[in-house]
């Protein structure tokens, strides 16, 4: 009971903090992932679980959680893979657009922000800093 409880109760408490961030939550959804995808685990309670995460995720606007994640300066891009698409500049400015349609509701953001995302993302995508 234990092993299927405590994931979830520092999950709970992690993402319930007054300091709560949209990388924190994003964190924990991969950490609750990883954890009840481990094969030593009750295959019930882990397939229920694994469930009610990936209905979650399928509903939370996915873009908003990955830029904050790669906008994190203490975390940038190290939390994805070298393959992944998200290290990719093209994959990261159309993240950036689609997030900023959604809460500027304009289409395209104005000249002075994407000048500044673009060379930000471009920093990034090249690898020139930690991540």
């Amino acid at each position: 009971v234990k092993c299927h409880l405590e994931p979830l109760a520092i999950a709970a408490n992690a993402t319930q903090s007054d300091y709560a961030h949209l990388n924190v939550v994003l964190i924990m959804l991969v950490t609750l992932y990883h954890k009840f995808s481990h094969p030593d685990l009750d295959q019930t309670v882990a397939e229920a679980v694994l469930c009610s995460l990936e209905k979650r995720w399928a509903k939370a606007d996915c873009p908003v959680f990955i830029l904050a994640v790669v906008l994190n300066p203490f975390l940038q891009l190290s939390c994805f893979s070298p393959q992944s698409p998200y290290r990719k500049f093209s994959t990261l400015w159309a993240l950036v657009q689609s997030t900023y349609l959604w809460i500027a509701l304009v289409e395209q953001p104005n000249t002075e922000f994407a000048r500044l995302s673009i060379a930000t993302f471009q920093i990034l995508a090249s690898g020139q800093t930690k991540g």
